[in-house]
């Protein structure tokens, strides 16, 4: 991965990075596999990076990355807010007896 503009942002006490990762003949690499090379290449710790946006181009096998490493997991926290709604258990109906 190579590290095209990194710009610190004081305000939301945060690094953005636009990055390009080669991935000739594979698949778009996932976010989780994003972060590590993030974290590798930063070396902040892997709960304070969120990746953004992965474009990939077609034919090419290189996708330009959008990620953020913040300086605490406070701004992390305060930033990045994750929403996630409770799955609904469905009852099973009993089973009936003949």
């Amino acid at each position: 991965m190579k590290i095209i503009q990194k710009t610190h942002n004081p305000l939301l006490g945060r690094t953005q990075i636009e990055a390009e990762y080669e991935h000739v003949q594979q698949p778009t690499p996932k976010k989780d596999d994003v972060r590590k090379k993030v974290v590798a290449a930063l070396g902040v710790e892997e709960s304070r990076i969120a990746v953004k946006r992965i474009f990939p181009s077609y034919g090419d096998g290189k996708s330009r990355i959008m990620a953020v490493a913040y300086d605490t997991q406070e701004d992390f926290d305060m930033v990045e807010k994750v929403r996630k709604k409770a799955k609904k258990k469905a009852e099973k109906p009993a089973a009936k007896k003949a």
